[in-house]
């Protein structure tokens, strides 16, 4: 699988915010098999949390725990609000949707700013080990950046940025 980028979205710092949607999530009670992988027909809890320091990120780290317990990397679709999560034994496909967006104004005296999105996801297959993923939960999106100072005062410039993706919500596979 190739490296995939997608268009920046967010609010009104879209620099900043990268992949506007990019995780997955838990809930449910955990079926298991012989080979400690979960029953095709339950639905298990899994958290998936995606950290990257530059914005717009063309691939994220990813790391998962729950049913499915790994470290991977995340690349963002061809198609907005899709992301490919890939790890040893297979990748996931998720589907997100923005619910909700917030942003504040750079701090004058720090350049300091945050931004917060929320939605939901669907996992909609994948391949090899995961090629029958299904599930789906909830997200939430965290950037922290900060802006250049030039003669006092905030530029247009990331000076460093920080941002995280926690998900919560089912899986099977």
């Amino acid at each position: 699988m190739g490296r995939y980028r997608t268009a920046v979205t967010g609010l009104a710092l879209a620099a900043v915010a990268g992949p506007a949607v990019i995780l997955l999530g838990a809930g449910g009670a955990a079926a298991t098999t012989g080979s400690a992988r979960p029953a095709a027909v339950a639905l298990v809890q899994e958290h998936f949390a995606l950290t990257s320091n530059v914005a717009a990120p063309a691939k994220e780290h990813v790391k998962a725990r729950g049913v499915l317990t790994a470290t991977g990397t995340a690349y963002p679709g061809k198609r907005k609000h899709r992301t490919w999560l890939v790890f040893k034994r297979g990748s996931v496909r998720m589907v997100t949707t923005q619910v909700s967006a917030s942003a504040s104004v750079p701090n004058p005296a720090t350049c300091k700013f945050t931004e917060v999105l929320r939605g939901t996801y669907q996992l909609r297959g994948g391949s090899r080990r995961y090629a029958k993923a299904a599930g789906s939960g909830h997200y939430e999106t965290k950037i922290w950046g900060k802006l250049t100072r030039k003669n006092g005062s905030c530029t247009a410039k990331l000076a460093s940025v920080r941002q995280g993706t926690w998900t919560w919500g089912s899986m099977s596979w």
